[in-house]
């Protein structure tokens, strides 16, 4: 059964509720409190462990009339996958609220907006584009806070990003309020994540092969300036490479 049709038989299944305790209480049945579980029972049978995504509270929007969106790549949901209280969900409409951290799991005709669980949603994927929960690092590394990053490359040292907009209220009254976007990058070296932001910090970040990397990035005219991510990503994936070779060598 698919996410979308599980809606549906949620929704039909709270609408029958009321109906059905009212008609209980009504009555007068003292045995009521018991009757009532036949519905519960019918819910679990129809919707399975999908019961479980709906443990969210209500999503609600701020920002409505700023210039822009506060959700990652579009303002309308797009087909994700959620690892939630460990369950799988596939093809579920989704978005992520790059402003408040919440993720939004949506129904097609726009009737549930739930904000997932952060404590029980791990990893979720939105379009191709796949994000890790990753606790604060603590005292002793503060670049790290507790939140969603994008994992950009994998491997023996990942690159991850941090996405992040905020609302900017303007001076004077001509101006709209907007939504500013910003992407702070994350190498994971010998357990630690430390920030990246161009080509300098990076190779005094991954100081062991300077000079190869410096090669590579000339090479292929990597443009930290203007097309930072891509530059990273090439770069890092590169240097996962030359690690590659040297653990088989």
């Amino acid at each position: 059964m698919s996410f979308k049709t599980n809606l549906r038989t949620l929704y039909a299944l709270l609408l029958i509720l009321p109906s059905f305790l009212h008609a209980q209480q009504a009555a007068g049945d003292s045995s009521s409190r018991i009757d009532r579980w036949p519905i519960v029972n019918i819910a679990e049978k129809q919707l399975g462990n999908n019961l479980r995504l709906f443990t969210g509270a209500e999503y609600i929007r701020n920002g409505q009339h700023a210039q822009g969106y506060p959700f990652f790549l579009s303002e309308s949901p797009l087909d994700g996958s959620v690892l939630y209280d460990g369950v799988s969900y596939e093809h579920a409409p989704l978005q992520y609220d790059l402003v408040t951290g919440e993720v939004v799991a949506h129904d097609s005709t726009g009737d549930a907006n739930i904000s997932l669980v952060q404590d029980k949603l791990p990893r979720f994927s939105i379009k191709g584009h796949h994000f890790i929960r990753l606790p604060a690092a603590g005292d002793s590394d503060r670049s790290i806070s507790a939140s969603y990053y994008e994992l950009l490359e994998d491997g023996r040292t990942p690159l991850l990003a941090r996405h992040e907009k905020r609302l900017v209220f303007p001076f004077n009254k001509e101006e709209a309020v907007k939504y500013l976007a910003t992407d702070i990058y994350f190498v994971r070296l010998d357990g630690r994540y430390i920030r990246v932001d161009g080509r300098r910090s990076l190779l005094n970040t991954l100081a062991d092969k300077k000079d190869q990397l410096r090669k590579f990035i000339r090479q292929h005219d990597l443009d930290f300036s203007k097309d930072l991510e891509n530059a990273l990503r090439r770069a890092i994936a590169y240097y996962n490479q030359l690690n590659f070779t040297q653990l088989k060598n």
